[in-house]
């Protein structure tokens, strides 16, 4: 197993909330050239509350020179948000990681480019993740890293205007089914933070985090894995 160094660019924009995943048929448009990677996985998920990780996996690649993660807000024109590194020719699989350290608030798709010693290239599947910014309140919920696996952490921050009441913060099924309720203690400026183990007791699949107060109203969505 090869583990890859990557680097990755910042971007400009704020990262806010929850997880979609979208897939597409892989397109080659290398002018029908033997594949040079065979990719076994591609995905972006919530890292934290500042970034996006985007990693993938090959299972074998041949005169690879490199990758390029490209982003778009439409799903049709794209630009390059890092460049990775490949493994020119190996037989043995190798993991790649880069980040979206700030991305683009809404719907946002990621699509992986690869690039052959020689110039060709090919298109790989499209992810696509949703960041909102809840409208109705001053704070942004983020839930990470999501998909959640194990343990989560609930977050509150970057509140404008220093919201102190109670706040009830659930979690429901995708039924409506309430399976945890817990109020925090927030700090002086609104925010608070906190884990939940969802390993134990939690079913995989889709989860809604809502919080609210008689002036406040928080959700944001959660994938249990």
């Amino acid at each position: 197993m090869i583990l890859r160094n990557c680097k990755y660019t910042h971007l400009s924009y704020v990262v806010l909330i929850a997880l979609l995943a979208i897939t597409v048929p892989n397109t080659t448009l290398a002018g029908g050239s033997t594949k040079a990677i065979v990719l076994i996985d591609f995905t972006a998920s919530l890292e934290d509350s500042t970034r996006v990780r985007l990693e993938w996996i090959t299972g074998s690649e041949t005169n690879n020179d490199f990758f390029t993660v490209e982003r778009s807000k439409n799903g049709l024109t794209f630009e390059p948000v890092a460049e990775v590194g490949g493994a020119g020719t190996t037989s043995s699989s190798a993991d790649y990681v880069t980040y979206d350290d700030v991305a683009l608030s809404g719907v946002s798709y990621y699509r992986l480019k690869q690039t052959n010693y020689d110039g060709q290239f090919e298109y790989f599947k499209i992810v696509a993740i949703n960041l909102e910014r809840n409208s109705d309140g001053s704070c942004v919920l983020r839930v990470f890293p999501n998909p959640c696996i194990g343990q989560c952490t609930i977050d509150l921050s970057d509140c404008k205007h220093n919201e102190n009441a109670d706040i009830k913060v659930e979690m429901v099924d995708a039924t409506g089914n309430l399976v945890f309720s817990h109020i925090p203690y927030r700090d002086f400026d609104g925010s608070f933070q906190f884990n939940i183990d969802v390993g134990n007791n939690l079913k995989p699949g889709v989860y809604i985090i809502r919080g609210s107060t008689s002036t406040e109203s928080y959700r944001s969505k959660v994938i249990v894995k």
